[in-house]
């Protein structure tokens, strides 16, 4: 049985007591004891690091002067201890502020280069403040600033030799201050007087919380009412100031700390608000870069503001002690559990130690830290997995085959049914220093890949997971603010329901594939039937109806021949007779053109009008220039559409021919934005377009032929003639529709 004796230098709380059952240290430094009917005992590795001290708040401030990166500022302790190891106790009272010190409330305390110690003397309600200087062997001088009206409400340090004071109206003796005024020690005379930019009012707080003087010769004043640069050089003030409408200004007017940047003091200063967080201002362009709560603060109201040697920040706030990053923008937090006397600090009380140690009071008490020892943390702590819960059921996931149970951080693999609507994972951070310090976060792998911060809470839940598979990676983040960068992480694969199954899928896409495939079949054996009747009818129509139409015209041609001119009147009947049955033989013998599927392409339309132009235009002593644009031959038509164009092509060359007395027949075939225009012009005599589409004109049936032809096609057509001029005919119509049942070729192929 062990003993371990926890009496250190009478501070501890648990300095009486002194026996322990046993004890042990964890990964982090921390000390366990285990007591004697007192439960656990535990001594954290931070605690040893502060050095704590009680307050007095009735005994007043004791002002500590500091430099921080060559700014001289000050702090107003409770304690006299800041002041004793910084060299700057004196035997009585004249380095106090609001305090009693001979015979008067004291307001100090600025000590001149004559170890003379100036501060303001209070005589309340008898007569008006008086500056006063307390001389090296204790006496109180009075001094007259020889400004009348003006009481001095405040003495601030400056550079050099001379004094500040700051004074206000005497009808408002101590809520208003309106005027800086240059005061020489020596002389003992006001060397300057400097208006403020604005009247500052005290009413809650002093209405100068930081004094800080740069090493450029100017001077910073954090203040209730914004920020305050004054150049006694120059005598002008600068404002930076809270504005609602701009993102890059103070977040706050109310402005309690002032901190020159540990990397770039000459340019950059750091500005503490009561509320609104702190804002890193740039001297040169006046814009302010803000960091609150919203990015990551444990705390907006920042007392004070120190740097450590490292570039770190520390700043007193509401909750605690904050270690701030500047270059990553983390924060790590310090509270009563990790040693500190108390978690509210207060403002004004902060002090820098030339040998780079940290002070800071607060309302329970000051601490004193050394930030180099601090920053030598332990390092993370391992993170993991401790449970799923399916709709808050929890699993028993993580039962071996031997039944032991066990801790999931590495390498697990989960698998759960597509129904799971609500998966909870909860984990842990090994550090019990803190437990309600340690944050997480999470994120899974294959739902989304950016790092979900969740705080301290220790559990994440997922909804409806489609089926698939995640990687769920977690990382704890302990009580010394250190990441487990490895963290714990859990495979988890959703399984689909039988419906979402790939065998299913790969089945429902054949079944797919061979419904296509028969329909595709079924088009084109329904497209070579259609093909085998056009011409089987073409044959039929060629051979039966064709060759008897010849054997009628030949028999009328040989009773013609055989009946001389003995009857006249039956030799003007057989003529008539072969001359009608050799146009029948023309129609019939564009029909069986049209039907015949090996005419199907535009190709042997094109050649059949070439041929048939030709023909009719040489025996009439015309000349025919047929134009056809590249690419039509490719398209294909289908039978309908073939004998309708080939027959208003037919109808319209045979009336130039006829009835046009033309020279020249043009024709032109060309396709524009998906249809296929047909022209056919003459440069004959031309006619009346409403008296030859008349009925009882002399017109006949062609030109209204060709307009139903043109219906039927979805076309339109446009006949232009004055009679003297030729006359021009123009077809226009889509390819695409189709009234047929053959839309499929001989191949296979959709002829759309």
């Amino acid at each position: 049985m062990s003993v371990l004796d926890l009496r250190s230098d009478g501070n501890d709380a648990y300095a009486d007591l002194l026996l322990t059952r046993f004890h042990c240290q964890d990964d982090m430094g921390n000390l366990w004891a285990g007591t004697q009917g007192l439960g656990a005992l535990r001594l954290t590795w931070s605690s040893r690091l502060f050095t704590n001290w009680k307050t007095d708040p009735s005994r007043g401030y004791d002002v500590v002067h500091y430099e921080v990166a060559g700014h001289r500022q000050f702090g107003l302790f409770w304690s006299d201890l800041p002041g004793r190891e910084l060299g700057q106790q004196a035997k009585d009272r004249r380095n106090c502020f609001v305090c009693k010190h001979a015979g008067s409330e004291w307001l100090g305390a600025v000590k001149d280069d004559q170890g003379n110690t100036w501060g303001i003397m209070d005589h309340g309600d008898v007569r008006m403040p008086e500056l006063g200087c307390t001389q090296p062997d204790g006496r109180v001088v009075p001094v007259d600033l020889g400004i009348g009206g003006k009481p001095p409400h405040r003495v601030l340090p400056g550079h050099g030799r001379e004094l500040w004071v700051m004074v206000g109206p005497d009808h408002f003796p101590w809520d208003v201050h309106d005027e800086l005024v240059r005061f020489d020690p020596i002389t003992r005379k006001v060397t300057g007087r400097h208006p403020l930019p604005r009247r500052l009012v005290l009413h809650e707080y002093y209405t100068v919380a930081q004094w800080s003087l740069a090493p450029d010769g100017t001077i910073w004043m954090a203040t209730v009412d914004g920020l305050i640069h004054f150049d006694p050089a120059e005598g002008t003030f600068s404002e930076y100031r809270h504005d609602p409408t701009d993102a890059t200004s103070l977040p706050s007017n109310m402005i309690f700390s002032l901190c020159p940047d540990p990397t770039d003091p000459e340019n950059l200063l750091w500005v503490g608000t009561e509320g609104e967080g702190m804002a890193l201002l740039d001297k040169r362009t006046g814009a302010c870069q803000r960091y609150s709560s919203r990015q990551g603060l444990p705390n907006n109201v920042i007392y004070g503001i120190l740097p450590d040697r490292e570039g770190n920040l520390y700043l007193s706030t509401n909750v605690g002690l904050v270690r701030f990053d500047p270059r990553t923008g983390t924060s790590v937090l310090f509270t009563s559990e990790d040693g500190l006397p108390g978690n509210e600090f207060n403002r004004y009380s902060s002090a820098l130690g030339p040998d780079g140690r940290i002070h800071f009071e607060g309302m329970e008490g000051g601490v004193v830290f050394d930030p180099a020892a601090l920053n030598g943390a332990p390092g993370g702590s391992a993170t993991h997995i401790t449970g799923v819960l399916n709709m808050n059921t929890p699993l028993p996931v993580f039962v071996t085959e031997d039944g032991v149970w066990t801790n999931g951080s590495r390498g697990r693999e989960l698998t759960l049914p597509y129904d799971t609507r609500m998966l909870t994972l909860g984990f842990s951070v090994m550090d019990h220093t803190a437990p309600a310090k340690n944050q997480y976060r999470y994120r899974m792998s294959g739902l989304y890949e950016e790092w979900v911060r969740n705080g301290a809470s220790n559990r994440a839940t997922f909804t409806n997971l489609d089926p698939g598979h995640y990687t769920f990676q977690v990382q704890g983040r302990n009580s010394a603010g250190v990441w487990d960068q490895e963290g714990a992480s859990l495979s988890i694969v959703i399984t689909p329901p039988w419906w979402g199954t790939w065998w299913f899928r790969s089945l429902v896409v054949l079944a797919v594939a061979g419904l296509l495939y028969a329909f595709y079949r079924y088009r084109l054996a329904r497209a070579l039937e259609v093909v085998s009747v056009r011409d089987r009818i073409a044959r039929d129509l060629h051979d039966e109806i064709g060759s008897t139409l010849s054997s009628v015209a030949l028999y009328s041609t040989v009773a013609r021949n055989k009946a001389g001119d003995r009857v006249p009147e039956a030799n003007a009947m057989l003529d008539r007779i072969t001359e009608s049955t050799t146009e029948v033989m023309e129609a019939m013998n564009d029909i069986v053109w049209a039907v015949n599927s090996k005419n199907d392409d535009m190709a042997q339309v094109v050649q059949r009008m070439r041929a048939f132009g030709v023909a009719i235009t040489e025996a009439a002593g015309m000349q025919l220039k047929l134009e056809v644009e590249p690419g039509v031959q490719a398209m294909t038509l289908d039978m309908a559409q073939r004998r309708d164009l080939y027959l208003i092509f037919k109808e319209a060359v045979n009336n130039a021919v006829k009835y046009g007395q033309a020279g020249t027949v043009r024709v032109s075939l060309a396709r524009a934005a998906g249809r296929v225009q047909l022209i056919v012009e003459d440069d004959g005599v031309g006619f009346e377009p409403v008296v030859a589409s008349s009925r009882n004109g002399t017109g006949g049936n062609g030109l209204p032929n060709m307009r139903r032809r043109a219906r039927e096609m979805g076309g339109e057509l446009t006949i232009a003639s004055v009679p003297g001029n030729g006359t021009r005919i123009s077809l226009r119509f889509d390819p695409r529709n189709r009234k047929s049942l053959d839309r499929m070729t001989s191949d296979g192929r959709d002829s759309t």
